[in-house]
């Protein structure tokens, strides 16, 4: 169903199919060929939404923001059964798996097919997770390299059949981990 919400009703391309039972609120822009599944709630009621063109937006799932945020899913961004994206920006042609959880200002970039079958991340983030008690000194040590030259700090991809999973993260051609051990070991 389609909901307007004070006063922002969502503007739904022609040949996007949004199933009944999904429910659509507020301030949100679906364009062409996007599928929309049953029990899915994009609710522009506190921001807007902007689902590009040959989206897929699986059952259960929920996009939401808070206030004055825009959540974007990039031309052919498929969103899998039951995910959550709020707040988020979800880069061309990338796959959201099941259940997944994606918060708050967190950009995945775009899946690029190139002519020999290969396939190429790009990844516009300037955050990256690991464990709570690491989480400073990694960031410091993030900043501090990744504004020098390209390969001071670096991420390593797998891809296979269509699926992309970050491998490692480098700083200063480490692993993350060994940097952080020896940035440690120095102190």
């Amino acid at each position: 169903m389609i909901y307007e919400f004070k006063g922002y009703k969502p503007v739904v391309h022609p040949t996007a199919f949004v199933h009944p039972q999904a429910a659509v609120t507020g301030n949100v822009i679906i364009g062409r060929d996007v599928y929309i599944g049953p029990g899915a709630a994009l609710r522009g009621d506190w921001g807007e939404i902007i689902i590009e063109d040959g989206c897929n937006v699986q059952e259960n799932c929920t996009i939401h923001m808070f206030p004055g945020v825009t959540v974007r899913l990039m031309k052919g961004a498929h969103i899998g059964h039951g995910a959550v994206i709020h707040g988020s920006t979800i880069g061309k042609n990338v796959l959201v798996v099941i259940n997944a959880v994606i918060m708050d200002n967190v950009i995945i970039g775009e899946i690029s097919y190139f002519l020999d079958e290969e396939e190429g991340v790009i990844f516009p983030f300037n955050r990256f997770w690991v464990t709570e008690k690491d989480a400073p000194a990694a960031e410091k040590a993030y900043r501090e390299n990744s504004q020098r030259t390209k390969q001071n700090a670096y991420m390593t991809v797998r891809v296979r059949n269509g699926d992309a999973a970050l491998e490692q993260l480098y700083i200063d051609n480490q692993p993350l981990a060994d940097y952080l051990r020896a940035q440690a070991a120095k102190k």
